[in-house]
């Protein structure tokens, strides 16, 4: 889930009023599962599918919000809104495993190391030939940014 802070600046008052809003996004308990399968054929007549899930999980994300809108009242307590909002927002994960990998149907991970299915992603690190200890990566941010048009009414109480 994420929490986004933000402060709305109106521009004046009437039956049309814009308005700004602005604001920061932070990102708690993240985690991401990415699911991929793949398939091939060969010119011999063979066919291979493979299917992997992995999980990333791990730190707190922070980006920024921002929105333009107009506002039109329809009455003295309904007002209707439209408004393009914006958020930039990245979050690198801390580790990632793999849930699951078959080829050709046939479970993989009894066969893979703990190198081959656990990562750590840090700021810096030395290489590790152990394979039962996770493979170490730089840390890389994921971008989770969008762009949208929302539509809106405020009843005032």
């Amino acid at each position: 889930f994420r929490i986004m802070p933000s402060l709305k600046f109106q521009m004046g008052s009437g039956k049309t009023t814009p308005y700004m809003k602005a604001g920061a996004v932070i990102g708690f308990g993240s985690k991401l599962i990415m699911e991929s399968s793949g398939s091939s054929s060969s010119q011999f007549g063979g066919n291979s599918s493979n299917t992997m899930k992995m999980e990333f999980t791990g730190r707190t994300s922070l980006g920024f919000s921002g929105a333009l809108g107009l506002q039109f009242e329809l009455s003295e307590k309904l007002h209707f809104f439209t408004e393009v909002h914006m958020i930039t927002h990245s979050w690198a994960p801390k580790r990632s495993i793999i849930t699951e990998s078959t080829a050709d149907g046939v479970d993989q991970l009894p066969s893979m190391d703990t190198d081959e299915k656990e990562t750590e992603f840090l700021d810096k690190y030395t290489e590790s030939d152990d394979p039962n200890a996770p493979d170490k990566e730089l840390k890389y941010f994921m971008p989770l940014s969008s762009i949208g048009l929302q539509l809106g009414l405020v009843f005032t109480l």
